[in-house]
């Protein structure tokens, strides 16, 4: 999978055991990459405002996704920590460890579990024994974007508590604070991305034909 907003695997080397690599007993396996310099996960902790444009920085995780969707593959655990960038300022998605082809998924639908994706970016259905689709991604995507536009992490301010209480609040459709700086027409393509109902999200090209004037004007 060959796309500027998809971290580029090289491939797997093995490192036997009492090997010098990483001080691994038993041997390790090493998955290598394109370098990325950081996250977007860690310009959000530590409160590092990204010198690029956001809305393209929105628009390369669309785009990203759509490469995804458009090979039936469903990320699953999108998320700031899984959006890399390169030392050029662009935007890649990596960590596709609960990703599933799209198929693959509704044969095995009753896998879906918390255990899979990050409870504040994961959409709700996932939490219950439905059959997943793209839309999950596009629930996680206005999470992340607004999450990246307020640099707050979602329900931040929010008391403590276990993931299974807050699965239950996301699903009695708490979400997180609106990002302050976003324009309108941002405010409500995010609320349409993490709506309760799956079939009222749109499909990440109406995402990308929203973004891509934005990023013009910007």
């Amino acid at each position: 999978l060959h796309h500027p907003n998809i971290v580029r695997f090289f491939g797997v080397s093995y490192a036997p055991e009492n090997s010098i690599v990483g001080g691994a007993t038993h041997g390790s396996f090493l998955i290598v990459t394109e370098l990325c310099m950081y996250s977007l996960g860690h310009l959000i902790r530590e409160g590092i405002e990204f010198t690029k444009d956001k809305y393209n920085v929105a628009l390369q995780i669309a785009q990203g996704i759509q490469a995804l969707h458009n090979k039936d593959i469903i990320h699953r655990d999108l998320k700031p920590d899984n959006v890399l960038i390169d030392r050029n300022g662009t935007a890649k998605l990596c960590d596709f460890g609960v990703a599933k082809e799209f198929k693959e998924a509704h044969i095995h639908a009753t896998e879906m579990t918390l255990a899979v994706g990050t409870p504040i970016y994961m959409a709700p259905e996932l939490s219950k024994k439905s059959r997943p689709n793209k839309k999950v991604d596009i629930y996680s995507l206005g999470i992340t974007i607004n999450s990246f536009f307020a640099m707050q992490e979602p329900y931040d301010s929010m008391e403590p508590t276990n993931p299974f209480m807050l699965m239950e609040r996301i699903n009695n459709g708490h979400r997180p604070k609106l990002a302050d700086n976003l324009t309108s027409e941002l405010r409500d393509l995010i609320v349409r991305c993490w709506s309760p109902v799956p079939e009222d999200r749109p499909f990440v090209q109406h995402v990308i034909d929203v973004l891509k004037p934005m990023v013009a004007q910007a």
